[in-house]
């Protein structure tokens, strides 16, 4: 036994006969006839031999940029959702405060006139005041 490691040196085939399968080959020369699809729809198939997945074409590639901005869009998101609901109460007890307020309770005396909704051009609601 040799210290090499075991390596095939040949397929198997001898000389002669790998000679002989050349000759036959040359003799067929089988691609002088290949000449391809020649209907429509053989083309339309042949166009897609060498297709295999579609995960590098330019839609797939499109999709996935586009689902990892919105991706991005949504951890932003929700990285900030607690400052975004602590403004959003903030604004909203402003507007509360705002609605609660009225420059009657603060002082005993009445408008002025021309001031309230007269002044500004309105009727006063009906059963108001």
């Amino acid at each position: 036994m040799s210290n090499k490691p075991y390596h095939r040196t040949s397929s198997g085939w001898t000389d002669e006969r790998r000679a002989r399968h050349s000759a036959a080959i040359r003799a067929w020369s089988p691609w002088q006839n290949s000449t391809g699809p020649r209907t429509a729809e053989g083309k339309s198939i042949s166009r897609c031999n060498a297709l295999k997945h579609g995960a590098t074409s330019r839609p797939a590639k499109d999709f996935m940029r586009h689902f990892q901005a919105y991706r991005q869009f949504l951890r932003t998101c929700w990285q900030h959702r607690a400052a975004l609901a602590e403004k959003l109460v903030n604004q909203q007890n402003e507007l509360l405060n705002m609605k609660n307020y009225s420059p009657l309770k603060s002082s005993s005396s009445p408008l002025p006139a021309g001031e309230g909704c007269e002044g500004l051009g309105q009727k006063p609601l009906a059963g108001a005041g």
